[in-house]
């Protein structure tokens, strides 16, 4: 059987700006499976990272994809990725840069 892993994300900047270390604790934390794929985007084959949730496999809509996603540094317990995260304002499409901490938590078998 097929393994999943299980991670918890907290995201590490705000609209691009980085987040003070202080409020990296109290920053809410975002569980479930990731994927990372490549796919078109914009006319471009781009990595995109997402995270859905376990049980569902819905995406997960409260932690915007991250675009352009590529791996900044991993241990055994955790990595962090680099991306641009999309936003939407007042009909404008914006690219803010963002960071994940991406802490693996165990695995799920699938069917």
């Amino acid at each position: 059987m097929p393994h999943k892993l299980i991670v918890t994300v907290a995201r590490l900047r705000q609209e691009g700006w980085p987040l003070p270390r202080f409020r990296h604790a109290t920053e809410r934390k975002h569980s479930g499976i990731l994927l990372i794929r490549e796919e078109m985007v914009d006319d471009r084959h781009v990595n995109v990272a997402r995270l859905v949730d376990l049980e569902t496999g819905a995406e997960i809509e409260a932690l915007p994809r991250l675009f352009n996603v590529e791996t900044i540094s991993q241990t055994a317990e955790e990595m962090h990725l680099t991306g641009l995260e999309r936003t939407n304002d007042l009909g404008r499409t914006i690219d803010h840069a963002q960071e994940w901490r991406v802490a693996f938590a165990g695995t799920t078998t699938t069917e």
